[in-house]
Formats: structure tokens, sequence, C-alpha cells
């Protein structure tokens, strides 16, 4: 546990607030002491000339371009994962139906079980998930791989076959997808990344503010400028690195809970979809 964890905790929204009142009070600071130092000593930054931006900007810029890179790729990534893994579901529930009873509504019992998993007790914990081996993941991928073994134990015609032949290959898209949507919700973009851009920020605007020091309004203009776009930069990364967030995400964990909603006839005790929901995936 380090000393920034409980920022790492907060919800997004909180987490930017807390970093942009962290950048008010530090150009605040830095405007202070300046500015002190420039009114007792006016000599002391004579030797500062603004060539110190070149560096320090075109580094502040690359570190903030690769992590805003990695933040996108990302959101994208994880709602491919989230869409391939639902699809893979759906197309898995309705070629079951050639299966008959008992194979095929048990295999619709695992998916409408996983769904609702995933909806209700795992969606929740994802966005701050660190431990891929809690109990809902645990059931989820139980409920897997029993549709892996109620197919590999069914005793087929060649016609049935051929739906046993692409639900076990849809059921190794689901658990691939479903990999891949749980290693995003745990190895999102790093804070250590997100730190030394953070850092590389603070040093540009402590350069900024020696820089123009010469006259207070233009110090405290030319550093709350600099204050400004660096904490664009990291809060937007912040507000767009949890592409799981209750709430706040574009991508909607009920097309799990839906997979079943076209097909529900085939299971009496199956729920009413919730409200003002969106189709389920294809």
């Amino acid at each position: 546990m380090h000393m920034l964890e409980w920022v790492e905790s907060l919800p997004s929204a909180q987490e930017v607030l807390v970093i942009s009142g962290f950048m008010i009070c530090y150009a605040l600071i830095v405007i202070g002491v300046v500015y002190g130092v420039r009114a007792r000593w006016p000599k002391a930054f004579s030797g500062v000339s603004a060539s110190v931006f070149s560096p320090l900007g075109a580094i502040f810029g690359l570190t903030a371009a690769f992590l805003g890179a990695d933040v996108w790729d990302n959101e994208s990534a994880a709602l491919r994962a989230v869409n391939e893994e639902a699809r893979a579901l759906s197309e898995i529930w309705v070629l079951s139906e050639s299966m008959g009873s008992p194979i095929g509504d048990r295999i619709r019992a695992d998916i409408k079980e996983y769904g609702e998993i995933v909806l209700r007790n795992e969606w929740p914990v994802l966005e701050k998930m660190t431990d891929p081996y809690n109990a809902a993941s645990i059931r989820a991928r139980e409920l897997l791989y029993d549709i892996m073994r109620q197919v590999a134990q069914f005793k087929t015609t060649d016609e049935i076959g051929l739906a046993q032949f692409e639900i076990d290959d849809l059921i190794r898209q689901a658990f691939v997808s479903r990999t891949l949507r749980i290693d995003i919700a745990i190895h999102h973009v790093s804070y250590t990344k997100l730190y030394q851009t953070l850092s590389l920020g603070l040093l540009l605007i402590l350069a900024i503010a020696v820089v123009h020091s010469t006259e207070i309004r233009l110090l405290t203009v030319m550093t709350f400028g600099a204050t400004l776009v660096v904490s664009l930069v990291v809060c937007g990364v912040i507000a767009n690195d949890e592409p799981y967030e209750v709430g706040a995400s574009s991508i909607d964990p009920t097309k799990f809970y839906l997979v079943h909603r076209d097909f529900s006839r085939a299971l009496p005790d199956a729920p009413s979809p919730l409200p003002d929901s969106p189709a389920p995936a294809k």
C-alpha cells in the first residue's frame, strides 16, 4: 500500500476533483514562492530562459500522447470484449435448442445464471477489481466449463454434431473475450505512467512560472494557463480510464442479462427485462 492508494480507490469523478484541487493548490504555491523569491532577490531567475520549455514540453507532450492512446485503446478493447462475449452466449443459446432436453435446458440455464452473475455481482466490482479469483468470477467460469462438459458428453447425430462443434468454438470465444475483459479491468492504464506524466507537468508549470516571474500578472496568467493544460490532460486520462465504471461507462453490461430475453419462453421462470434497456447483443 502506498500513500496515494486512497486516491486511486475513489470513483473517477471524485478522483478528478482531488487532482484538480491539488493542481490549483500547487499553482498558488508556485506563484507565491516564485514571486516571493523574485521580490527578495530580483536577479534570482535572470539566467533562466524560455529554452527550457522545449525539452520539458516535448517530453510532456509525448508522454501525454502515449498515455491517451493507451486509454482509448483500452476503451475500444473493453467494448469489443464485452460485445463478443455476449454475442457468443447469444449464439450458444440458439444452438442449444437443437439439443433438446435435458442438455439444452441445462446449457440455457447456465447462460441465464452467467448473465445474471456478471450483471449483478461481477460488474459492480469490475471497475476496481484487483483479484480475478473472487467468488462471482469463479462461479461464472464454472458455468462456462459446465457448458463445455455438457456439450462434450452429448451423443449426437451428424446434424446435431455441427451444432456441437459450433457451440464448442463459441464457448472458447466467450472464454477469450471474458479473459480480455477481466485483464483490462485489472491492468488498465498504470498509475505509474499517470504519475510520471503528472510529475513532468508539474515541472513544466514551475519552469513557466520562473520564466515569467518578472511581473505578478504575467506570472499568474501563465502559471494558471499551464496548470489548466496539465490538469485537462491528467484529468482526461483519469475520467476515461475506467471502462467498466458503473454509471459513467459507455459499455452497457445489461447485454449479458438480455442474452436470453428474446428466448425466455424456453425458461418459464426467466425474469422480466430491465426497464429502458437496449436490444440484446447480436
